[in-house]
């Protein structure tokens, strides 16, 4: 099989695992939350659950990684979107229970930590085979393309969970949960059926691996770190911000809140595939324009009054995002040969874990201190990424 006749058969199917994995997230990092003080845990819990869940991710995708060269992206892709699917079922069961006071506090926040970071320990496999499947059925010049469909996959669930939040609330969680789980069990069945396996080579032996070039690799896995925590840490803090700042109420605060994320992920969306169809910026240009644009946002945001101008400064950096992440994945991925697609993906699965497991942490407590103080933390981490990629602009593809 060509890959061109894989890359006519497979966008579709990977899109939409991809979209509903991303959806299942982005409702939970959503709701959680405000949810969280309803369901009797305080901000830092609430930062815990999803703080530990990405630290397991961060452990567990370089093992995917290195699994999916031996076998094969199909079968990683399926065992991450199963899980999911199962464990989402039981997150909803917890949810139900606790919401009904028929298991305790404790037993809820321990019960929810275990079946998170146990998805997370499955679900790790998703990107690092995703991003090895993409870089199968592309040609190096249409790489940057490749990992915006990527990217704006993940866009769109993270937009449908949005919506999802945004029309439940607080009142109707479990309905929210129920049509999340279902499209989850969707998506499960169309890979099994309808997802072929892309790697038009054969697995390498294990003795064969080759040696990352991390010399190159090291600044754009600190730019995904920076970018995936400043991303979680607004995620996380943004229908608090609303609430301790604009004092809007739990269930307003949690659709106005989706309704935010739904803005920042369209305008990242529509980037992704604007750069797509113009090809004009190359992977470093993209990384440059999303770090200053992402530090404009920030102040913006840091200086809102208003939820309307706190919502134009999240739409920027949904613009930022739409820049960053692409780039990122693409100047990645040159710079390995194509036998090592998947173990640096899965390395860089590292850096999107800990920069997951960060944000809500740092979202969580620095919220309590001044809502604030997490807009400040992103201020920082992007300018970290401008002067990364002022200072490796020159790095160019192996």
């Amino acid at each position: 099989m060509t890959a061109t006749s894989v890359f006519q058969r497979s966008p579709w199917a990977l899109s939409i695992v991809l979209i509903a994995n991303g959806l299942a997230y982005s409702f939970f990092a959503i709701t959680l939350p405000s949810l969280g003080r309803t369901l009797g845990f305080s901000d830092g819990n609430t930062g815990l659950i999803l703080g530990l869940a990405a630290l397991v991710m961060t452990l567990a995708s370089p093992l995917w990684g290195r699994l999916c060269e031996r076998w094969g992206r199909r079968r990683i892709i399926i065992i991450a979107i199963s899980a999911a699917a199962v464990l989402t079922i039981a997150t909803t069961s917890i949810i139900h229970l606790r919401l009904n006071t028929l298991i305790s506090l404790n037993s809820a926040l321990v019960f929810l930590i275990i079946i998170r970071t146990t998805q997370a320990l499955f679900s790790a496999g998703l990107k690092p085979a995703g991003q090895a499947y993409i870089a199968d059925i592309t040609i190096s010049r249409h790489r940057v393309n490749g990992m915006g469909m990527l990217g704006a996959a993940f866009g769109i669930g993270t937009i449908l969970g949005g919506i999802i939040a945004m029309i439940s609330g607080k009142t109707s969680i479990i309905s929210g949960y129920i049509v999340v789980n279902t499209l989850l069990i969707v998506a499960t069945l169309v890979a099994l059926k309808y997802l072929p396996e892309s790697q038009q080579h054969s697995p390498l032996p294990q003795t064969k691996t080759s040696t990352l070039p991390y010399r190159v690799l090291w600044p754009y896995l600190l730019i995904t770190l920076c970018g995936l925590c400043v991303f979680s840490i607004l995620q996380h803090v943004t229908s608090l911000r609303l609430e301790d700042s604009f004092s809007l109420s739990s269930d307003s605060a949690i659709r106005t809140g989706a309704k935010i994320m739904v803005i920042t992920m369209l305008a990242m969306i529509l980037t992704q595939a604007l750069l797509i169809r113009l090809k004009i910026l190359t992977p470093i240009s993209l990384l440059l324009t999303g770090g200053i644009l992402g530090l404009i946002a920030m102040v913006i945001a840091l200086l809102a009054s208003s939820i309307t101008v706190l919502i134009c400064a999240m739409a920027l950096i949904g613009i930022a995002m739409g820049c960053l992440f692409p780039g990122n994945l693409a100047q990645l991925s040159l710079n390995v040969d194509q036998h090592s697609q998947a173990r640096v993906a899965g390395v860089n699965g590292i850096s999107q874990g800990v920069g997951l497991a960060l944000g809500p942490i740092l979202g969580a407590n620095l919220h309590q201190l001044s809502p604030y103080n997490p807009y400040l933390a992103c201020l920082f981490l992007l300018l970290s990424i401008v002067v990364i990629v002022l200072f490796n602009r020159r790095t160019t593809p192996t």
